[in-house]
């Protein structure tokens, strides 16, 4: 239906007159269909409604440009070119939250001479910085069949990612899971990974706690070894019995200059598997339990597993999104888990609330009502 809209009546937008009278047309046409899209389900928008939703925006995108005295151009072919690069931009941004492609493998081990690990690859986590693309995984280290963390970069955010190093990005000589990155606005880079259960042993109990360290600018070396920031002591996270517990998948959100590090408890194979978060004025601590943990979690026999999130902004950043995981068959768990989102919010005292789980369709991303030029 998307691709469909897109391409209706390309050449009549730029030969209509554009004036003031279309700006106003235009700015009134988006409030519009922007308070109907918030009553409406997405699946209900008519094939009209997108178009126009297009057009409208291409209007204020030409009313503005004239604004700035630039003319427009009057030549068929190009104007048809023109119209067609804009519409196809607007298309890419409108609905760069609702349409998803799948790109393949964005990391091969393979095809990488200097890969370290040999199997159990997983919990890939992306960061651009400087129009680089870093992506911080877990694999099993064949010289020491131990799971550690590694860096592969690319230019493009889809790869194919390349190892930074023939080896992991450090070894503190125990098993490193879960990595996250965190940048500060003052330049400062974090990284946060759960030492795993596999090999941390606590008064007879395997269990994984959240460490933290201070990275260098280039983003691949350590400035600091990994300090302990917390561990599973909430009666919460003890649901998976007395042999294992775990504070795993971290992910740090900065709110108010508080920092908000979320994570999840529990086997991940478990129903009881889910999200919680510690607050600090430091990005490494002290960390505070927040008292009514967890903050995401199952009461319902339909949803079953959720955890190990990241968060996320919507197009236009108005909203916050938690992507999580849940078992395919809740009934059954394990490992075979599917792709979530729900909004969530910080409320006025700080706290942060999950509008969620849901298993039914919610309303779309927010997205701006005006045509910004690939931001």
């Amino acid at each position: 239906m998307h691709q469909h809209a897109y391409k209706q009546r390309p050449n009549q937008i730029l030969k209509s007159r554009l004036c003031w009278t279309h700006l106003r047309r235009a700015k009134a046409s988006s409030l519009q269909l922007e308070e109907e899209g918030q009553q409406e389900r997405l699946n209900e928008f008519s094939e009209d409604l997108l178009r126009n939703e297009l057009e409208t925006l291409l209007l204020s995108y030409h009313a503005n440009a004239l604004r700035a005295s630039e003319p427009a151009l009057t030549d068929g072919d190009k104007d048809d070119r023109i119209v067609q690069d804009v519409l196809q931009d607007i298309h890419s941004n409108y609905f760069n939250s609702l349409d998803w492609k799948e790109e393949g493998f964005v990391y091969e081990k393979s095809k990488n001479t200097k890969a370290w690990g040999y199997k159990q690859f997983w919990a890939p986590e992306v960061v651009e910085f400087e129009g680089k693309y870093y992506m911080y995984y877990t694999a099993r280290w064949l010289e020491k069949d131990s799971l550690r963390i590694g860096v592969a970069v690319n230019d493009s955010p889809v790869g194919p990612f390349v190892d930074a190093f023939d080896q992991p990005m450090f070894d503190f000589g125990y098993a490193a899971i879960d990595a996250h990155v965190m940048l500060e606005e003052d330049g400062r880079v974090f990284l946060y990974y759960s030492h795993d259960c596999s090999e941390n042993v606590v008064d007879g109990r395997k269990e994984s706690h959240i460490y933290g360290m201070e990275l260098n600018s280039d983003l691949l070396t350590v400035k600091s070894e990994g300090q302990l920031l917390l561990k599973p002591d909430q009666q919460w996270e003890l649901k998976s019995g007395n042999e294992f517990r775990w504070n795993e998948g971290p992910f740090v959100v900065k709110c108010n200059g508080l920092y908000y590090l979320m994570y999840s408890a529990n086997c991940f194979a478990h129903r009881d598997y889910s999200v919680g978060y510690v607050i600090s004025k430091q990005p490494l601590g002290t960390f505070e339990k927040y008292e009514h943990n967890p903050i995401l979690f199952s009461d319902r026999p339909d949803i079953s597993g959720l955890g190990h999130h990241s968060v996320t902004k919507s197009p236009d950043g108005t909203e916050l999104f938690i992507i999580y995981q849940t078992h395919t068959d809740p009934q059954e768990g394990g490992g075979n888990r599917q792709v979530c989102l729900d909004r969530m919010s910080f409320l006025e005292d700080g706290s942060i609330e999950v509008h969620g789980p849901t298993n039914t369709e919610q309303p779309a991303p927010s997205r701006s009502s005006g045509y910004k030029g690939g931001s």
